[in-house]
């Protein structure tokens, strides 16, 4: 089962690639980033926790989870300190 863990480290893995690329900033739909595991057992609500322990001051919550689509967040790059 893909835990908590799983799911934080690869977002701020994301996170830092698109920063290494010169972006400047990246929108995550928690639906695309959990099904991007191909282990079984998603936990969605461990996927749109650790999206949600990122937010840093500038990102932008553009869906809620209940939105239908899941929880869409716009972060800022580069991450602050």
């Amino acid at each position: 089962m893909v835990s908590y863990d799983h799911f934080r480290i690869a977002l701020i893995t994301r996170l830092r690639l698109a920063e290494s690329e010169g972006q400047k900033e990246i929108t995550i739909t928690s639906v695309e980033f959990c099904n991007s595991f191909r282990k079984g057992g998603l936990d969605i609500d461990a996927c749109c926790q650790a999206m949600k322990d990122e937010l840093k001051p500038g990102d932008v919550v553009e869906q809620e989870r209940d939105s239908g689509i899941g929880l869409v967040i716009r972060y800022q790059l580069p991450r602050p300190q």
